[in-house]
């Protein structure tokens, strides 16, 4: 699954809300009963014939041969009076003022249907017969809406009705329309069996999946199921096909959502019932969420210029060498879900961020994935997220070297505060040397896919439900400028260099279903935004970190939420 960046950037507790109000809500009660319409308004099928007034007394007869009437759709009315109704738009067949309309149509009612109700509107009166007897008498003058607003005895329902009507018009404009409806009560189905399939990458979040058989039952109906110690729970069981399913599908929390003090606990045994049928389900662990990669997932930031820092064997300014996890976006992710879920303390998502800045995909295997494989094992069937980035320090000559020769060119050679990417081949030290960059990340693509790939195909192995994502680099500097596009020296420039490491990742999600065919889908978050100068809403400098100021670039703070509000939205849907 392929995620173009998403063009909204908002804060963390912002974010936290809407997920609140998108994925958290309580499931709503269903009524006991429901309205269904047995003939709406603008309706076909009328038998109708105009009349003078009083004439063809017997019409509302069941019995009464109307075969030779024409037959219309509703409304009916003229098009030039002054009442809303009197419009092309809600009128399909004339009427002349000052005459009667002499209306019939046939409808169904199921048996055990209560409070069948005509309603409608009419200018000027109208007698609303059912099945032969006259029900109601309407006078509403002009331009009353709604003032047919009948019952219908229910002595004189049947299976098969004629519904009938004398429309009486006073002069100059007239019209009616009705719609006829009916309360069902739900019938249950029958529920004849509950199994709990194992979660899988497809399972919601935080949800518990269990497989109801049912038999019999009507639409729209619902079910009450029941987890452990839990309030049972009502789901609805028709979909929009309007029939009861052979297998309903159901998705339970293990907590209670309007009151997340009543909790199951993870890895505990527990029944699931709904009517007579339950089963036995053991609970998952805690889901955590691994990210495994480089500078991109490792929370790497940087707070001082390179300008100011003249040793280039210095970390200058970047916090912890690059490793600051409470930092990283992936940690960020887990604190919206936990938000927005209102996951209770004991199944909160934990974050370990095994990233490394200056990690190369190769060094993956031996630094990063047996921690990966531990976290795994001992949750594989929860709700596991693992992420990945990296292809950037793959190969001899990369960014850093690129960026590295060229403060140290820029230093000697006194071209202080004009800045990297500012640069061109006439003026200061020119563009780095992303040329070069560009010929190590073509030579190095196939692997890099395959060492992403493995991480990703390793994790499913471990923890099947594991949800996969790959992150891509953004865009770095404005794509018109000269060291973007290194149109001067005629060869290939930043944005170039990004999209060819990027077309590593394009391969990733195949490669994995070539390790592993039993694996998830890999979702893919796409930093890259051509319609946009940098490849976010926002000015660049608030979620990137320009080489011009600081060296390689990475994400601020806003940035690496920006990439944390894009996870989530993948992982639910949102």
């Amino acid at each position: 699954m392929r995620l173009k960046r998403r063009l909204w950037l908002a804060s963390l507790s912002s974010v936290a809300i809407s997920f609140l109000a998108v994925l958290a809500s309580p499931a709503a009660s269903l009524a006991s009963d429901s309205t269904t319409i047995a003939l709406n308004y603008e309706s076909p099928g009328w038998s109708y014939q105009e009349v003078a007034y009083g004439a063809d007394q017997g019409f509302q007869a069941p019995t009464f041969d109307a075969s030779s009437w024409p037959v219309g759709q509703a409304g009916f009315g003229t098009t030039d009076g002054v009442c809303p109704w009197n419009n092309a738009s809600q009128v399909s067949t004339p009427w002349d003022p000052g005459t009667d309309m002499l209306l019939r149509h046939g409808l169904s009612i199921p048996a055990g249907a209560t409070n069948v109700h005509i309603s409608g509107t009419v200018d000027n009166n109208a007698d609303i017969y059912f099945n032969g007897d006259l029900i109601g008498q309407v006078q509403s003058g002009n331009c009353i809406a709604g003032a047919i607003d009948v019952d219908v005895p229910s002595t004189d329902i049947g299976s098969d009705n004629l519904l009938a009507i004398r429309a009486t018009d006073l002069g100059d404009a007239d019209y009616i329309d009705v719609q006829v409806s009916y309360d069902l009560p739900e019938q249950n189905p029958t529920i004849t069996g509950i199994t709990a399939p194992p979660i899988t990458a497809a399972t919601p979040l935080y949800s518990i999946p269990l497989q109801l058989q049912l038999s019999g039952g009507s639409c729209p109906s619902s079910v009450d199921v029941q987890l452990g110690s839990l309030p049972a729970v009502p789901e609805p069981v028709c979909g929009s096909g309007g029939s009861v399913p052979a297998i309903l599908d159901v998705f339970i929390r293990p907590w209670d959502e309007t009151d997340t003090t009543q909790e199951l606990q993870p890895l505990a045994t527990v029944t699931a019932s709904s009517g007579a049928a339950h089963t036995s389900v053991t609970l998952p662990a805690a889901p955590i969420w691994v990210g495994v990669g480089d500078s991109y997932s490792s929370g790497h930031h940087q707070d001082s210029s390179h300008w100011t820092c003249f040793d280039l064997t210095a970390r200058c300014g970047v916090p912890g060498g690059g490793y600051d996890p409470g930092f990283a976006w992936e940690t960020r992710a887990t604190a919206i879900i936990n938000s927005a879920f209102n996951v209770p303390a004991d199944w909160q998502m934990t974050t370990d961020v095994t990233a490394q800045s200056g990690a190369a995909t190769t060094a993956f295997a031996a630094g990063q994935v047996p921690r990966m494989t531990g976290d795994l094992k001992a949750r594989s069937s929860s709700w596991n997220v693992v992420s990945v980035s990296g292809g950037a320090d793959d190969g001899s000559f990369v960014f850093y070297n690129a960026i590295k020769a060229w403060y140290t060119y820029a230093i000697l050679g006194g071209y202080v505060h004009q800045g990297v990417w500012a640069a061109s081949a006439f003026r200061g030290p020119g563009c780095p040397d992303t040329q070069r960059v560009y010929a190590t990340a073509r030579a190095q693509r196939s692997g890099i896919t395959k060492d992403l790939a493995s991480v990703l195909a390793q994790a499913a192995q471990v923890s099947p439900a594991a949800r996969l994502i790959d992150l891509y680099y953004p865009y770095v500097l404005p794509q018109a400028d000269s060291c973007a596009e290194n149109s001067i020296l005629g060869g290939h420039g930043a944005t170039a260099v990004v999209n060819m490491l990027d077309s590593a990742h394009d391969q990733v999600p195949a490669t994995v279903s070539q390790q592993d065919p039993e694996a998830g889908p890999v979702i893919q978050l796409d930093l890259r935004d051509p319609a946009s100068l940098f490849g976010s809403p926002a000015d660049p400098r608030a979620l990137l970190q320009l080489t011009a100021y600081y060296g390689y670039p990475h994400p601020t703070s806003a940035g690496q939420s920006d990439i944390a509000i894009m996870a989530v939205g993948a992982l639910t849907g949102s």
